[in-house]
């Protein structure tokens, strides 16, 4: 149990802004099996939203809210999934081959995709949730911080890494079978929380919204890259959240 515990406060320290125990050592061997908790870490973060959301929506006019909502997630984790997500529209967009591709999505540097892309998405998630009706969006949090990170575990036992460096190497390859088990488990969690939040209408749409989307943006580095990197994983995990709010508003 304590070995447990300090894989997920690896999977927690990693991932987010929040304090963690200090005294933990973060291996590379729990960084690996972190991996299997990153929904849970979700879960936590769109709880935290959620709570948050209640006293914005009392406060201030749903959209309002809604750039404050967006603003406060990019604080508790950093802005590390978005960042990924720039770096691969910086990768694909500037064409070449892989090793080009690679190159570019390692740089430092923001070019012109990846702003065009990062504002996209953060205009499409506040758009988003300003139009969802107000009491619907502390689920709509909850569900799309978890799910999107169970995304990350799918590719990670369904795909190999395009390098033989960086995170996505790193996360690799480590306890398949686990991995397995826990996506199952996440599975039914999710489906219930939407069924949960508006019946079978909804789960519907939630999930065609992600698998469209999810095998969307796999084909686009998977041709390029032919693997996934851990900007490929960031990008997944905010295309992901991007899914859960186009199927929630889908049937409204």
């Amino acid at each position: 149990m304590r070995e447990e515990l300090a894989i997920f406060a690896t999977a927690l320290r990693f991932f987010t802004r929040l304090p963690v125990p200090n005294g933990i050592e973060h291996t590379a061997e729990r960084f690996a099996g972190a991996v299997r908790y990153y929904p849970v870490v979700g879960l936590i973060l769109g709880a935290i939203l959620a709570a948050v959301w209640y006293g914005l929506a009392a406060s201030f006019p749903q959209p309002v809210a809604a750039v404050l909502i967006v603003a406060f997630g990019v604080l508790l984790t950093g802005g590390l999934h978005e960042d990924g997500f720039s770096d691969l529209c910086d990768g694909l967009g500037a064409g070449g081959e892989k090793e080009r591709t690679l190159e570019i999505m390692r740089d430092s540097r923001m070019g012109a995709f990846g702003a065009i892309g990062l504002i996209l998405l953060i205009g499409l998630k506040i758009a988003a949730l300003a139009s969802i009706p107000s009491a619907v969006v502390p689920m709509t949090l909850l569900v799309m911080h978890g799910l999107s990170r169970v995304s990350l575990l799918l590719v990670l036992v369904t795909s190999q890494p395009a390098s033989d460096r960086g995170l996505g190497k790193s996360v690799a390859g480590e306890g398949q079978g686990a991995r397995i088990a826990f996506l199952a488990v996440y599975a039914v969690i999710f489906a219930g929380l939407v069924w949960i939040m508006g019946g079978g209408i909804r789960l519907l749409a939630v999930a065609l919204a992600f698998a469209v989307l999810h095998l969307a943006t796999r084909f686009l580095y998977q041709r390029r890259l032919g693997g996934y990197t851990g900007d490929c994983l960031g990008a997944l995990q905010q295309v992901g959240e991007v899914s859960v709010l186009l199927g929630v508003l889908a049937w409204p």
